[in-house]
């Protein structure tokens, strides 16, 4: 269990420079590379911060991404993916398993997803194939409110294309690759879930503050640095291979450091768990209720 805490990059360059004495400086910028290795070495996503291309000032949070021609660009600060939804609607997104999926793209998609400008969606027309009217509510997307009744008590039943080219019972999905995401509709906005790697106000990247994450980070460094002068032969090679030892303990001691939940989440793990009822559908909210215990209702017992 982490604390949530960060220190700077520099104090672990420090922390090289007075525990092992090297006599040399070495460059910087090899450094802070060698830290984001070493965190992707340890493999703990609770070492980077949780992110939501939603567009909240208030948490810094990046605007969502913009889908033209079913592709957009993903976050910079991207490390792994959680979850992915489409923003107007909040209909969530598969990855896509279509070995095809260039096919996709072009018979079994909306051209576009969108929505009323109240939700901060982009303020548009719908482009249906074929062409067709949309009237009170022509800034809002019927895709995601298909109802097979026209007749059915919603916003949106009255406003359904009257020639329906499109399988409304597929699922939104989507594909990374390049730095971009390619989505299963045409034109539209992904809200995306993600771990971003964190960096401090010039850019620098953060590590843990953790003394298992700052030694494996330290001890990498200087494993990295012995490994250059040993090659040289400028030191031992025992010398290097005892670094190598060092990193290797320390990185997996941050791993399980990082994974051991505090009690709150033992907690939410344990309602996971017991249930009588698997819930099987967390994935559609988020999984927001999953740390949830099961309520069970009991009637008539004796």
């Amino acid at each position: 269990m982490l604390n949530g805490k960060y220190v700077s990059v520099e104090t672990i360059i420090e922390k090289v420079y007075r525990d092992y004495g090297f006599e040399e400086d070495f460059d910087w910028n090899d450094a802070i590379e060698w830290v984001a290795d070493a965190l992707d070495f340890i493999g703990a996503p609770r070492a980077y911060v949780p992110k939501v291309t939603d567009g909240s000032n208030t948490l810094g949070n990046p605007n969502p991404i913009v889908i033209k021609n079913h592709r957009g660009d993903l976050p910079c600060d991207l490390h792994v993916i959680v979850q992915t939804r489409e923003y107007c609607s909040k209909i969530p997104m598969l990855h896509n398993t279509d070995s095809f999926q260039a096919g996709l793209y072009i018979s079994n998609s909306p051209d576009t997803v969108n929505c009323t400008t109240s939700s901060g969606c982009v303020d548009k027309v719908i482009d249906a194939s074929p062409s067709t009217e949309i009237d009170d509510n022509k800034h809002c997307n019927p895709f995601f409110n298909f109802n097979p009744n026209p007749t059915a008590n919603t916003a949106f039943g009255a406003n359904m294309p009257s020639v329906q080219t499109i399988d409304y019972n597929k699922e939104l999905s989507y594909t990374v690759n390049g730095g971009k995401i390619f989505t299963s509709f045409k034109e539209g906005q992904v809200e995306m879930a993600y771990w971003a790697v964190p960096t401090s106000e010039d850019g620098m990247p953060l590590i843990p503050a953790d003394t298992r994450f700052q030694e494996a980070c330290k001890n990498y460094l200087a494993h990295r640095i012995s490994f250059k002068l040993s090659i040289q032969g400028r030191i031992s090679p025992q010398i290097a291979e005892k670094l190598e030892q060092e990193w290797l303990f320390f990185c997996a001691s941050a791993n399980i450091k990082a994974r051991i939940p505090s009690i709150d989440g033992m907690e939410a793990l344990k309602n996971q768990w017991l249930r009588t009822i698997p819930n099987i559908e967390e994935h559609r909210n988020g999984f927001r209720g999953l740390n949830e215990g099961e309520q069970r209702r009991i009637f008539n017992a004796r």
